[in-house]
């Protein structure tokens, strides 16, 4: 076997299969995929299931909040919601904060903030949402569903109607 030198951030490891050692890019630890930066070395870009990145590219742990709060990755503490807010997540898409359910009174628009409902008998939930009471979140619609709403016989959401071109499918409740 020949002694064999990786660049910064990669291991060797030699192959089961061919006897030969390859250099392999170790992720930091609960990094699910990394890559190697020229300035930084190793850069996680996302984490493993329970874990959040971090600015600073770590993985941290997604802790437990109390009502009304979440986890903040970037600063590793929980955090009030956004105003009106009874229950949010942290979005790593848009990096930060965005409303799941609201409190009595409010209901969540389609950007995903709560604003006050204009009369006791408006929706809770937005167009293309449907109210799941049992976890107290508004959730999507199917694909091409316009309005749709839980069914407790099969529990999963079920079309009523279904954007211009589609139709309900009655057999399954997804529109075609």
């Amino acid at each position: 076997m020949e002694c064999s030198q990786c660049k910064a951030s990669f291991s060797p490891e030699i192959s089961s299969n061919t006897g030969l050692i390859n250099c392999v890019l170790y992720c930091p630890p609960n990094c699910y995929h990394c890559f190697v930066n020229s300035t930084n070395g190793t850069v996680c870009d996302m984490c493993n299931d329970g874990f959040s990145l971090a600015k600073d590219s770590s993985c941290v742990v997604i802790k437990d909040c109390a009502v009304a709060k979440y986890f903040d990755p970037n600063k590793q503490v929980c955090a009030n919601c956004p105003s009106n807010c009874s229950k949010c997540y942290w979005d790593d898409n848009v990096k930060y904060a965005r409303c799941a359910w609201c409190q009595t009174g409010f209901k969540l628009t389609t950007d995903l903030l709560c604003r006050q409902k204009i009369n006791a008998t408006e929706a809770s939930c937005p167009a293309t949402f449907f109210e799941d009471s049992t976890v107290q979140e508004c959730k999507k619609c199917p694909d091409k569903c316009t309005v749709c709403a839980i069914s407790s016989a099969v529990n999963q959401a079920l079309c009523r109607t279904c954007s211009f071109g589609f139709v309900v499918d009655t057999l399954t409740g997804g529109c075609i």
